[in-house]
């Protein structure tokens, strides 16, 4: 029953669906077709209406239990480690507890020292139905990811009132170790529907392509979702991978999706991707959200810094340093590209998202990866603000919030909001916030997808969130 609530209607813009997530007391409030019910899950995450309600991103927040404790998993000789990155909660049986879905990363390279950055290129898929409950059953599946940077989320694709889970693989990275040269196949972007006893079906849904990140939502306003991404070539380019081309797959209503025109679809796209423009929509991360308030779902991404290509044939990581100086640094930051409608964005309409702060910090010198995208209206104005994180090349985080200018712009707020928006440790980092009451005090805070994962260890480090204090965000250590 839970699924069936929580999923959007397809009239939504006529019937809207709100995640009404009150901590006090939580309803969900639904279309007058269906029932108002009390459920046992009560979720602790802001309240989106309209469009919003049909981002994965958005679905997965809204399920968000608090809970990062993720074991290490030690299975065929090798040793898994998950995250909220790489996990979503969902109720795929309908009985209204949460169940698991999870990709489990190898860290283990088999070498003496144990673990590295990027293990033996295995994962496995881990689903737990019922997973708070003491009647919890756990399955283990072999995976065809050696590489999945992005995050994983959940949505209604064909229509029937129960999440499935869609996620894809950046399988061209380069894995193994720093100085490996082991490349993937470029995989489909997978929809697991999962059924009530664990089993799954897996649906192909888009072409074999690369990728750092995508997004789910209702690109042209039909009543469906629809999927977008960036393709990313990296380490083992084909022609049919360009790098920095987006890609929109349209659904039917029943989750068949259609390659969409990407040149239809992208104003100006050919001329950018035949100029030095196309080095500008590289990027780590994406997302879908309304923040002008026009029911239309506009566009944001991250970028790397490094916006010219590298020689991917000729050029390994074997000199690590030499491997870097071969990138080009021209610019870094985000863009909110406008949506106009039926699934358009318009390529030279664009907001950069400011971050002089970033870099007046001289300790930042090198790469400055935007790494995740949240949503919050933390100052209450009806138009919603953008909350992002990345990382410094991997040695520590950074928070960036862009408090949105109702609609025709942001500012950037980090210095005046974040008590600690940067920290440089060596290996600590997480990709993405989860907007969420963990305190339990009526407002909402940020927690991190990820706990502080000790590599080389097998311990978990501090759990800390962003503790909101009237509109400001302080780091605390999280108790539980």
């Amino acid at each position: 029953m839970l699924a069936l609530l929580a999923s959007c209607s397809k009239d939504y813009i006529e019937e809207e669906l709100i995640f009404n997530s009150t901590p006090i007391e939580q309803e969900i409030v639904v279309t007058p077709i269906q029932v108002q019910s009390l459920v046992s899950f009560q979720s602790k995450a802001p309240s989106y209406s309209g469009v919003n309600n049909t981002v994965g991103s958005i679905k997965k927040n809204y399920y968000y239990p608090g809970n990062n404790n993720f074991e290490l998993y030690h299975l065929d000789n090798d040793i898994f480690k998950t995250s909220m990155a790489s996990s979503v909660y969902l109720d795929f049986d309908s009985n209204g507890q949460l169940d698991l879905f999870s990709i489990l990363n190898s860290i283990n390279d088999g070498r003496d020292n144990g673990v590295s950055w990027g293990g033996s290129c295995s994962t496995k898929i881990r689903i737990v139905k019922n997973v708070f409950s003491s009647s919890s059953e756990e399955f283990i599946y072999d995976a065809p990811y050696s590489f999945l940077p992005s995050d994983i989320h959940i949505n209604d694709f064909n229509g029937d009132g129960v999440d499935e889970v869609i996620l894809g693989g950046n399988n061209s990275h380069v894995c193994a170790s720093y100085t490996g040269d082991v490349y993937g196949d470029h995989l489909e972007t997978h929809i697991y529907y999962i059924n009530p006893d664990g089993t799954y079906f897996r649906d192909d849904a888009t072409a074999a392509t690369s990728f750092y990140d995508m997004a789910s939502g209702d690109i042209d306003n039909d009543g469906d979702v629809d999927i977008i991404y960036f393709s990313q070539m990296l380490y083992n380019p084909s022609p049919s991978n360009q790098e920095g081309k987006p890609w929109i797959y349209l659904n039917d209503g029943s989750g068949n999706f259609i390659e969409a025109n990407a040149y239809d679809h992208f104003i100006g796209l050919e001329d950018v991707l035949n100029s030095s423009e196309s080095n500008k929509i590289h990027n780590h991360s994406i997302n879908l959200f309304d923040l002008n308030n026009d029911n239309i779902l506009d566009l944001v991404i991250g970028d790397d810094p490094y916006l010219e290509s590298i020689d991917t044939i000729n050029t390994t990581q074997e000199n690590y340093d030499d491997w870097l100086q071969s990138f080009n640094e021209v610019v870094y930051g985000a863009r909110v590209y406008w949506g106009l409608g039926e699934g358009k964005f318009d390529m030279n309409n664009f907001v950069s998202i400011e971050n002089n702060w970033l870099e007046e910090d001289n300790q930042l010198t090198d790469r400055r990866m935007y790494m995740g995208i949240s949503f919050m209206d933390y100052n209450y104005d009806g138009y919603f603000d953008i909350v992002f994180t990345g990382s410094a090349h991997y040695k520590g985080e950074f928070i960036h919030i862009a408090t949105n200018n109702q609609g025709v712009g942001f500012t950037d707020s980090t210095k005046d909001l974040v008590d600690v928006y940067i920290t440089k440790n060596d290996n600590p980092w997480y990709r993405t916030l989860m907007i969420y009451d963990i305190d339990n005090d009526g407002d909402y805070d940020m927690v991190p997808s990820e706990s502080e994962w000790g590599y080389g260890n097998e311990t978990w480090g501090e759990l800390f969130f962003f503790e909101n204090r009237g509109g400001s965000f302080n780091r605390n250590t999280y108790t539980e």
